[in-house]
């Protein structure tokens, strides 16, 4: 019996390939940024550079199916547009461009078909990585050090945290807190944090400059459950019983008024009012949507002239029932794609945008790709019989 080896060659930083997909992960990251031009440049590069790596690549049998159908909610999407069309404002900065988030999602077939091309099995993935948070760490130490700059008063001070985190380069700190907390689970979870000790740990201080507490309490909270989760019986026992005294307490006693929160309670009156207006729907609405820009969604919703915050609210109201089933539909199949794994990562992201979250969450795909690859990098090199 012979036992031979898999041979895969490994392209490098020598490789365009290797440079388009490291640009293409850093942009689904740092897109957001405060310059609407420049931040139409970064979309165009997010949706088009993954087109240009496929170029030439041996495509998979079912891209083609995908692609079609890919389309056809591309088309029923901008369908949803032009029937709320008197609605319609053209914007691509903060919550009023958040329909076109929607749009941005289109790119995520061709995220998906690069991690199944062969091309992908050639990139040197421990190198990849290894570029992909150096990079990420500079231009977040960047972002930091522009943010003291232009508030350095208000730098880590909760008395005046919303003009210190809508300065940077980015639109918010809440989306760069999100984006951080995502990754920072994705290097727990593929078994890489132990590679970048040292940016790992000031990774987490760079999230708490950034005072996104949606972000941080997600991401201390889905840590804790990983933590416990994969620990032993007693200590899976003992969590659930704090837990559930904890909770007992929070509902008898209410401390520092938690369950009179006006963040909690808006989460509270989206949903109600959703409940509301959905019942008294017609058909149109219940099929293409309310509106087609965010002031029509938050005059409709009525909840302090905010639009639904929640993901899954904002997709109801552009884009009907067919916009929630799309949603859903996008997070769930990068489940299917690489397993459990993504689990964390996606519970990071999706308690995070209960604060305000996109319909298209362009790092969720970013933790894709990474797990995804990370996987088939653990698979390399390994002996079968034949």
């Amino acid at each position: 019996m012979k036992i031979a080896k898999f041979d895969i060659p490994e392209k490098g930083p020598s490789s365009i390939s290797f440079w388009l997909l490291l640009v293409s992960l850093l942009l689904l990251l740092t897109y957001n940024t405060q310059l609407a031009a420049l931040r139409l440049v970064l979309v165009s590069g997010l949706m088009f550079l993954p087109v240009m790596y496929l170029y030439g690549a041996a495509l998979s049998k079912n891209f083609i199916l995908s692609l079609l159908i890919s389309i056809a909610i591309m088309v029923f999407l901008f369908f949803c547009i032009l029937v709320n069309s008197s609605t319609f404002q053209l914007s691509i900065s903060g919550p009023q461009g958040e329909i076109f988030a929607a749009i941005v999602g289109f790119s995520f077939i061709f995220y998906l078909e690069i991690i199944k091309s062969k091309k992908s099995r050639e990139i040197n993935t421990t190198r990849l990585l290894k570029y992909f948070v150096m990079g990420y760490f500079g231009i977040l130490v960047f972002d930091l050090l522009l943010r003291y700059i232009q508030e350095p008063t208000c730098f880590m001070n909760y008395f005046c945290r919303k003009e210190a985190k809508t300065v940077g380069l980015f639109n918010t700190t809440n989306v760069t807190g999100v984006n951080i907390a995502t990754i920072l689970i994705t290097l727990l979870v593929v078994k890489q944090a132990k590679n970048f000790k040292f940016l790992f740990i000031f990774l987490h201080l760079i999230l708490l400059t950034t005072m996104a507490r949606a972000a941080i309490v997600a991401y201390v909270f889905v840590l804790l459950v990983y933590f416990v989760f994969k620990s032993h019986f007693f200590v899976k026992l003992t969590a659930f019983s704090i837990s559930v005294v904890l909770i007992a307490i929070i509902a008898i006693y209410n401390p520092y008024n938690i369950l009179s929160d006006g963040s909690l309670l808006s989460k509270i009156d989206f949903l109600n009012q959703t409940l509301v207006l959905a019942k008294g729907a017609d058909l149109r609405e219940l099929m293409f949507g309310y509106g087609a820009s965010f002031d029509s969604v938050a005059t409709v919703l009525n909840v302090n002239g905010w639009s639904p915050h929640l993901p899954f609210l904002k997709a109801f109201f552009y884009f009907g029932i067919w916009g929630i089933i799309f949603y859903f539909f996008s997070i769930l199949v990068p489940v299917y794609v690489v397993g459990t794994k993504f689990i964390w990562p996606l519970l990071v992201n999706q308690i995070a945008a209960l604060a305000g979250g996109p319909m298209y969450s362009p790092t969720i795909t970013c933790s894709l790709v990474l797990i995804y690859m990370c996987q088939a990098n653990a698979k390399k090199g390994k002996y079968y019989e034949q």
